[in-house]
C-alpha cells in the first residue's frame, strides 16, 4: 500500500505519522477503524501484504476488506 511507504517516509523526518484503516466486516453494523501507529508501519505493511489479496479482500475471511486508508500526520 503506497500510504504505507508515505508515512515510513514522513516518520523518517517527523516522528508520529500514523496509518487509519477502514475495514468492513460482512456481519458488523459499521465499519472498523484500526490505527498503525509508527513503530508498527513496516510490520503492518507486511502482514497486509501476506493477509490481504490485490483487491484488499482478506484472504482467509470472506468479505473482510480494507475499503479505506488515510496517513495521520501530528499536528504541530
Amino acid at each position: 500500500m503506497e500510504l504505507f511507504d508515505e508515512a515510513q517516509k514522513d516518520n523518517s523526518m517527523s516522528h508520529g505519522t500514523q496509518i487509519e484503516l477502514l475495514v468492513m466486516l460482512p456481519e458488523a453494523p459499521s465499519l472498523e477503524k484500526i490505527m498503525v501507529p509508527a513503530p508498527n508501519l513496516s510490520y503492518k505493511k507486511d502482514y497486509i501484504d501476506k493477509t490481504y489479496a490485490d483487491n484488499l479482500e482478506h484472504r482467509h475471511a470472506e468479505g473482510v476488506f480494507i475499503i479505506g486508508c488515510n496517513v495521520i500526520k501530528p499536528y504541530r
